[in-house]
């Protein structure tokens, strides 16, 4: 049975259109007579692609592939699919047979290539783009592409050049200037790199802002009520708090709205009139402003960078509740432990490491190890009776800001709660794989975003036992407790 013609033909026109979830929902009118239809699933694939909806789209393409499985069209939609699905390992055959099938399209090549890169298969990336370039020489995905990896690879100078040629053939190109942004960042280029930064939400990896009012631009801030918003994770917004001082010393009521968890606890940053846990209605402001935003607004530049600490306080009434805990009376080194962030991170299997890893570190002598782990994952359950599990009374940020009060040393991946100590004014041991993010690039062993932190990175890529032999000598340098 074929599909309507009439709905496939209005499918086809809105689309042509960019109307994509019109189009969609004529291709499900057409879908309904013959669900089988080649056609309409690969279109209701395509237009749901269009339209970032990403998930939906998988079931029409994967339909499309049972029916005609050598369609090389097809698969590459699907590879499209799993790839923004996060999905790498089912993207990329689909991608190769594409590209394998169709070896001069430049566009084909590009997206193996970004599946690659998103896999960190970084010299096969590099070898595909090059190939898609050899095609076509003016193709800006490809150079951005390119410039990227180069950039993840830490060839900084080659990954300028091609970030510079996208954004030549193509100066909105928003995602070229949001990959060279991260790039000046890690070489300590303020200026310009948060310059770039600011076209971040015209990025692909950022979803569109729904703030309503204006945006604050460097206006005079004399009696005015500012809403600063948080953006990403929560490490950023403790980070990045550390800016909202400079906005209350202009004259500004400064409104903080950020993730519920860490309400309690912004509401201690000097400045802070208000705080409004995100997905609540604000009060009404004049301004409002990204808290990573801040740094650009301000010209802030490394060596002006806010470092006082501590620059967050646990909240009053936290730390008798945690007695029971954390005695006081253990003559033991009190060591919180963070071994992984979040396992949606796009660079979590790079960042974050098992229990299993540290090991090692548990059997200091002398040292007693708290997990300030949240969410562990399946196997570390095996071993998280080596720690004590503070987990489950970590309701939010301001019981864990009260935690890291009461211990000695917190030793963290790269996560929320290494910016939580480091703002809190402890002593922060950082734990870095071997490429780590722009914020820790601008000295090996210190950090001028936090003056208690200690950066112990990995000198060879995925290799932990070096890292975790470095953190027992260090261990047995650290004074013992004499109360």
């Amino acid at each position: 049975m074929t599909a309507d013609k009439d709905a496939m033909e209005r499918a086809r026109k809105a689309y042509k259109e960019r109307a994509f979830d019109r189009a969609a929902a004529a291709f499900r009118e057409a879908l309904e007579r013959a669900p089988d239809d080649l056609a309409a699933l690969f279109g209701l694939g395509n237009a749901l692609l269009e339209a970032r909806q990403d998930a939906d789209a998988l079931a029409p393409l994967e339909r499309a592939a049972e029916v005609a499985p050598g369609n090389a069209d097809v698969r590459n939609s699907l590879g499209i699919a799993y790839r923004r699905l996060k999905r790498y390992r089912e993207a990329i055959p689909h991608l190769e047979a594409a590209a394998e099938a169709y070896p001069d399209r430049a566009g084909i090549l590009t997206n193996l290539a970004n599946a690659y890169r998103a896999d960190h298969r970084l010299r096969e990336a590099t070898l595909a783009y090059r190939r898609a370039l050899d095609r076509d020489d003016r193709f800006t995905e490809a150079y951005f592409g390119l410039g990227t990896t180069h950039r993840m690879a830490g060839r900084l100078a080659e990954a300028k050049t091609m970030l510079d040629r996208a954004l030549t053939l193509d100066p909105a190109h928003a995602d070229a200037r949001f990959s060279r942004a991260l790039l000046f960042l890690e070489q300590g280029n303020f200026i310009f790199g948060f310059a770039d930064y600011e076209h971040r939400w015209a990025s692909s990896d950022f979803p569109g802002r729904r703030i309503a009012g204006a945006e604050w631009q460097g206006e005079d801030l004399d009696g005015k009520t500012i809403l600063v918003h948080a953006e990403q994770g929560i490490g950023d917004t403790i980070q990045f708090a550390r800016f909202i001082p400079a906005l209350a010393a202009r004259g500004a009521r400064v409104v903080a709205y950020v993730q519920p968890d860490l309400a309690t606890l912004i509401s201690t940053v000097a400045g802070v009139a208000e705080v409004v846990p995100a997905g609540t209605e604000p009060p009404p402001y004049d301004y409002y402003v990204a808290v990573m935003s801040l740094p650009y607004h301000l010209g802030t530049v490394p060596a002006t960078i806010p470092a006082a600490v501590p620059y967050l306080t646990a909240p009053t009434g936290t730390a008798n509740a945690l007695a029971s805990l954390l005695p006081p009376d253990s003559d033991d080194i009190r060591v919180g432990l963070v071994w992984a962030g979040r396992a949606n991170h796009s660079n979590d299997r790079h960042r974050s490491c098992r229990l299993q890893d540290l090991l090692p570190v548990l059997e200091a002598p002398g040292v007693s190890f708290f997990s300030l782990q949240k969410d562990p994952r399946p196997e570390d359950d095996a071993h998280l009776s080596r720690v004590t599990d503070l987990a489950p009374h970590l309701t939010d940020f301001g019981v864990t800001a009260a935690v890291m009060d009461r211990l000695d040393l917190v030793v963290s991946v790269d996560s929320a709660p290494a910016h939580l100590a480091g703002a809190l004014g402890r002593p922060v041991w950082l734990i870095l794989p071997y490429r780590a993010e722009w914020r820790w690039a601008l000295a090996a062993e210190t950090s001028p975003w936090y003056p208690t932190m200690r950066i112990v990175r990995q000198s060879a890529p995925g290799d932990w036992a070096a890292l975790v032999e470095r953190l027992q000598r260090n261990l047995r340098q650290v004074p013992r407790r004499t109360a």
